[in-house]
């Protein structure tokens, strides 16, 4: 009976207790704020993003923008990981001016509906 009982809580609290996962997400190299004429960058998309990973370049369309101007970025590697994980190595496609601050867009990713942890990167070129 005492068994049963401890069996019982215990099967409850489980069901109350549940985590608040995400199920997408990105992460974004460098970190810096200052980054370099010639620099590459790195986005790590988790679960469901790893759609947006995989479609860089082709279904979405990434790029630097500063002000009007917008300087697309090359994607040279796709990197299917393990748990979830992809991640795109992205090279501008000419090298950044001196002084000016950068903003990396992701076009049409909030228009798929995911949680998405950061859509741009702010950057101002050394």
């Amino acid at each position: 009976m005492k068994l049963t009982l401890i069996l019982l809580v215990a099967l409850s609290v489980a069901s109350i207790a549940q985590a608040k996962c995400y199920t997408s997400g990105f992460e974004f190299w460098p970190i810096t704020k200052t980054i370099k004429q010639n620099s590459i960058f790195l986005i790590d998309g988790y679960a469901d993003s790893q759609e947006i990973i995989t479609g860089l370049g082709f279904t979405y369309k990434v790029y630097l923008r500063s002000g009007a101007q917008q300087i697309p970025l090359i994607v040279q590697q796709l990197l299917v990981g393990q748990v979830s994980l992809t991640q795109a190595l992205l090279k501008p496609q000419r090298a950044l001016d001196t002084g000016k601050q950068y903003e990396l867009v992701i076009e049409d990713a909030r228009n798929k509906g995911l949680n998405l942890a950061k859509t741009y990167r702010q950057e101002t070129v050394v």
